[in-house]
């Protein structure tokens, strides 16, 4: 009832052979829940050695009390253990389609004891993506922060072209944000100085990270290590995935949503809800001529934000397209790609890096 519990995944160590026969088919593990308080953890303990003449499988209780203290041997989870602060690439999450990996990059310039983190997330319509392709994308910014002393994070995440659902795509989000957090001393990272970003579906992803509880996607990742995002940078979001009028995605949500289609799931799932006075500091990029992701879906954020008295801006690139490209011949956008990603910089900087 008012116990708070998570969920595990247990190796058996040995069972009857009526069990064994079943578990064989899932790979030797099951699924219980168990307290996350190690207290309570020793007192599982004690009624399970109470009934174990009754041929259940014997549990390796050392691992489930490591968990309850968070202090579990990472390699037992399957996920990459970063040894030091250099490049990378590492898995921080395993799934039923396949490992996730992300990128990280350690500034190039050594500015501060531990960095403020630039967290990226790609795009490609929630049906695709490639952490590789936003570093790409935001190549201008990653290396003007990495030369201010920030490190970054770009990841990878399930899409809906393996299946995954709208809730699970941002569960892996948070799932990767916690798995960096919980490495922050090895990475030398400072976890609680974050600045996300992304386009167009990673944007919306990013301002999930930044305005929704992690409480609200839990599931039952390995680690539960806190953040704090500070600052918003989103070009192009798609922020109110229940209103068709904000944009032009209706066959990307449509399988995004795939069997759990209602407008309660978009609205649950849509940044917009979550805007509050806890938000944190928020800087939109949109184009005017984005026939994909409408600037309303923009405007509409910004102005809630200024409603709740959370500090935004709100850049538009008059005649720029999705990416903020040349749309109409004759109409160059006012606002180019490559000075969005200078006022990104600017942004994060005041927001995130710490005072001298």
């Amino acid at each position: 009832g008012a116990y708070n519990y998570r969920a595990f995944n247990l190796s058996v160590i040995g069972a009857s052979t009526d069990i064994s026969d079943k578990i064989s088919e899932t790979a030797a593990h099951f699924r219980i829940y168990v307290p996350k308080d190690a207290d309570r953890v020793a007192g599982f303990e004690d009624f399970y050695e109470n009934i174990d003449g009754a041929g259940l499988p014997r549990v390796d209780f050392s691992a489930l009390k490591a968990v309850a203290e968070n202090t579990i041997d990472d390699n037992s989870t399957g996920l990459s253990v970063p040894e030091n602060g250099e490049q990378s690439d590492l898995v921080y999450k395993n799934t039923d389609t396949g490992a996730l990996m992300l990128t990280f990059l350690p500034p190039t310039v050594k500015k501060y004891e531990k960095a403020p983190l630039y967290f990226i997330i790609p795009g490609g319509g929630w049906y695709s993506e490639a952490r590789s392709s936003m570093i790409g994308f935001s190549q201008a910014s990653v290396n003007a922060l990495r030369n201010e002393g920030f490190a970054v994070v770009s990841i990878d995440y399930r899409t809906t072209q393996k299946g995954a659902v709208m809730r699970d795509i941002i569960a892996d989000c948070f799932d990767a944000l916690t798995y960096t957090a919980h490495f922050a001393d090895t990475l030398g990272i400072d976890r609680n100085r974050i600045a996300v970003s992304g386009h167009s579906a990673g944007a919306h992803l990013a301002l999930m990270l930044a305005y929704a509880p992690v409480s609200e996607f839990d599931d039952g990742y390995v680690f539960n290590d806190t953040f704090t995002v500070r600052a918003a940078a989103p070009m192009s979001a798609p922020t109110i995935l229940y209103d068709d009028k904000a944009h032009n995605l209706k066959s990307n949500l449509a399988a995004a949503f795939s069997g759990c289609d209602t407008y309660e799931e978009r609205v649950r799932t849509s940044p917009i809800t979550y805007v509050s006075t806890r938000s944190p500091s928020t800087l939109l990029c949109a184009g005017t001529k984005d026939n994909l992701v409408y600037a309303v879906s923009s405007k509409q954020v910004y102005n809630k934000l200024k409603a709740h008295n959370v500090y935004a801006e709100l850049l538009l690139s008059e005649g720029g397209g999705h990416s903020f490209e040349q749309v109409e011949s004759g109409t160059v956008p006012s606002i180019s790609m490559a000075q969005i990603q200078s006022r990104i910089v600017d942004f994060v900087i005041s927001e995130t890096a710490p005072a001298f």
